[in-house]
């Protein structure tokens, strides 16, 4: 099957999905790349699978948006079997309008921000909705989201496909036992690692949940390892001189990573914590946070986020404030391993697999492709 894909060559969940949901199937691609920043992590994987990628030509303004599928017209009229949309914008729609014509069948995949702040132009949606083959909609919200705009009109159209969470394949992969990487990591034996968030962005809302730990009593503070993960994100630099001035201040012994973690260093880190504490303002698919759950990591969630599809498969803690936060973390300050929810723990493992491995997902991904 010839397969053109409009979106982010550089962004892992198109080169994640093209790698487990195509090429495993024999399918040839081609992307027409919608990146502002040139530079591509991915590109030895798409040149290894001979995989074309071709610029996205723009135009400025509502006409040059308009037009952007025919300005594009090289690349989308070589005749495709299937023409697929990643993040569907009024741009990505443009695109589609033209390629539908020149494609067997297409597919449009929301993933998220792009249905919670849906731009205005519904002639535009409601027209590209009514011409494609299948909709991609992965969590509950984003369908409640999506009904709640369009009504179920399309609904016969509507395929959940779910994202795979990389990093499971790479803590599955891990040899050594934790004491093991504690030491690589030069983390004490007995501390507790608590990690907080997994990128650099002020929406981790680092400050709010050091400030609650910075209440707790010195006792409890010198249990505690503290474990950053600054390495991505648009971060400025003052906010995390802020974060790793208020970090020093806590009495806590504590690692924070700004370079490039390789996925190997990052399933390590992940293996490593007791208490995952997630304190984002908005997510609609956290990847770490199921991660964490798949290594069995206490994970401590906000109640402002909810994840209808998995809350009722696997466990974990919900705080209201950040106030109730402390609580929760003074409640639980004791290695994973003897955590009083141990046995819920460890069936996270299983119940993460079933619905965040590649290869148990990719099925759904190919009905929508038929």
């Amino acid at each position: 099957m010839k397969v053109l894909l409009f979106g982010k060559s550089n962004s892992i969940w198109v080169k994640t999905v093209i790698e487990h949901t195509l090429l495993k199937y024999g399918d040839e691609v081609t992307i027409l790349s919608n990146c502002e920043d040139e530079y591509n992590p991915y590109s030895d994987f798409y040149r290894h699978n001979n995989i074309s990628i071709y610029p996205y030509r723009k135009m400025n303004g509502k006409f040059g948006t308009l037009l952007s599928g025919f300005t594009n017209l090289d690349v989308i009229k070589k005749k495709y079997d299937l023409f697929c949309v990643h993040y569907v914008n009024n741009r990505a729609l443009c695109v589609f309008l033209a390629a539908r014509l020149f494609s067997r069948r297409s597919c449009l995949f929301f993933w998220g921000s792009d249905l919670f702040r849906d731009e205005k132009s519904y002639i535009l949606r409601s027209l590209s909705y009514k011409l494609v083959d299948h909709i991609g909609i992965s969590t509950k919200e984003m369908l409640d989201r999506f009904h709640c705009l369009y009504g179920h009109s399309y609904d016969k159209k509507i395929i959940r496909t779910h994202f795979g969470v990389n990093g499971i394949e790479s803590i599955k992969s891990i040899k050594s036992d934790i004491s093991a990487i504690r030491a690589k990591y030069n983390i004490d034996p007995n501390k507790i690692v608590i990690s907080v968030g997994y990128s650099n962005i002020p929406e981790q809302q680092h400050i709010s949940v050091l400030k609650q730990i910075l209440s707790l009593s010195s006792e409890s503070r010198e249990k505690i390892h503290l474990l950053f993960r600054m390495t991505y994100g648009k971060g400025t630099k003052e906010y995390i001189s802020e974060v790793k001035h208020l970090i020093a201040q806590t009495g806590c012994s504590y690692s924070v990573f700004e370079s490039f973690l390789s996925d190997d260093e990052i399933a390590e880190l992940t293996k490593l914590t007791d208490v995952f504490i997630h304190a984002q303002i908005t997510d609609a698919r956290s990847a770490s946070l199921r991660e964490h759950l798949y290594a069995n990591c206490l994970v401590i969630n906000p109640s402002w986020i909810n994840y209808a599809d998995m809350s009722d498969k696997v466990f974990y803690l919900t705080f209201d404030s950040f106030e109730n936060l402390r609580d929760i973390i003074d409640d639980n300050l004791v290695r994973k391993e003897n955590s009083k929810y141990l046995d819920r723990l460890l069936l996270n493992t299983q119940a993460v697999s079933e619905f965040c491995l590649w290869e148990n997902l990719a099925p759904t991904w190919r009905e929508a492709y038929s």
